[in-house]
C-alpha cells in the first residue's frame, strides 16, 4: 500500500478594526466646610452630566460617591464611568465638560475596547479568510509541482486574537485583529 503524502500550508489574515465601545471616567469633587455644602455642590453639576451622557447616548452609568474630611474641610467625590458608541462622542463629553464644569471636574482619558459579538464575528472572517489563503497557497504549490490538491485532513488554529503594538493601526481607537492557521492536505 503506497504511503499518504501530504502537505502543510500556513494562512495569515489580519485587519485593523476600529473600537466599538468606549469606557469613559468623570470625576466630580468639591471642598467645603460641611458636608452637605460639598455634596450639594457635586450633586448640581452630577445633574448636568448626567443629562449630557444621556444625550451622547451612553450606556451602563454608574456613579460612586465617597466623602472625606481633611482638616476643617469636608471633600466629596463623585465619579461617573459609562460606555460609549464612539471616540468621537467621548471627546464631545470632554470637550463640554472641560468647557463648563472647568477645574471641578477630572477626566480620564478614555478606554477603547470591542463588544464580545464584535470580536466573534471579526474571529469567524478572518479565521474562514485565513483558511482560504492557506487553501489558495497548497493549490499553488500542488500546480507548481504537478501534483492534485486532496481533501484537508487537520486543521489548526495557531494563533487569533488583536496584535499588541500593531504597526498598522493608525489610531488611538484602532487595533489589529489577526488570525493564523495551519492547513494540512493529502495530496496526489
Amino acid at each position: 500500500m503506497p504511503e499518504t503524502r501530504t502537505i502543510k500550508v500556513y494562512g495569515t489574515c489580519n485587519e485593523v478594526v476600529t473600537s466599538d465601545k468606549v469606557f469613559f471616567l468623570i470625576s466630580c469633587t468639591s471642598n467645603k466646610p460641611s458636608a452637605q455644602e460639598a455634596r450639594d455642590s457635586v450633586e448640581k453639576r452630577q445633574e448636568y452630566i448626567i443629562s449630557s451622557c444621556q444625550h451622547e447616548n451612553a450606556k451602563d452609568i454608574k456613579e460612586i460617591s465617597s466623602l472625606t474630611r481633611s482638616n476643617d474641610l469636608f471633600h466629596f467625590r463623585k465619579d461617573t464611568q459609562m460606555f460609549l458608541s464612539s471616540r468621537e462622542r467621548a471627546l464631545t463629553l470632554s470637550n463640554r465638560f472641560i468647557e463648563k464644569l472647568d477645574s471641578v471636574v477630572e477626566i480620564k482619558e478614555p478606554n477603547f475596547g470591542f463588544k464580545d459579538k464584535t470580536v466573534t464575528e471579526i474571529g469567524k472572517k478572518l479565521l474562514i479568510n485565513a483558511c482560504k489563503v492557506a487553501h489558495d497557497k497548497a493549490s499553488q504549490l500542488c500546480n507548481t509541482m504537478d501534483m492534485k490538491l486532496g481533501r484537508c485532513v487537520l486543521m489548526e488554529e495557531l494563533e487569533s486574537g488583536f496584535v499588541d503594538g500593531s504597526l498598522i493601526a493608525n489610531n488611538i481607537n484602532e487595533k489589529e485583529y489577526e488570525c493564523k492557521v495551519a492547513l494540512t492536505y493529502i495530496v496526489y
